[in-house]
């Protein structure tokens, strides 16, 4: 069973909040060197950058540096094991992280764990 997308105001005030919290606790390239060596723990285990959008959406997403500069990276995934999200489902969250253009416009697209797609655009 696909899961509905639902974005309403409430959902909005979530990405907001996620969206915010981001910018301002953008995270540079040794912060992600030290999350890429187990060092530091990932982004998605930082309530802070999480939201959870119905029905059954987790969305993560941050504001990375990467040897290309600064990107916006985004991360989701639904709540049934074995199930991923849509394409139509993250190019609509995409839209409201401020992302621009489709799925197959980004500089990197991966599936995690056969469970998250995530996308990371070049600011």
């Amino acid at each position: 069973m696909a899961h509905p997308l639902i974005i309403d105001e409430q959902v909005l005030g979530f990405i907001k909040r996620v969206s915010d919290h981001a910018e301002a606790n953008r995270i540079d390239f040794q912060n992600m060197k030290a999350i890429a060596e187990s060092i530091q723990k990932p982004v998605g285990d930082n309530d802070n950058y999480v939201c959870y959008l119905p029905v059954g959406f987790r969305v993560v997403y941050s504001i990375e540096e990467h040897p290309l500069g600064w990107c916006r990276h985004l991360s989701v995934s639904v709540d049934t094991v074995g199930k991923m999200p849509s394409i139509p489902a993250v190019e609509m969250i995409m839209r409201e992280f401020g992302f621009t253009g489709t799925i197959n416009d980004q500089l990197n697209v991966w599936v995690e764990k056969e469970r998250a797609i995530n996308v990371l655009q070049k600011i």
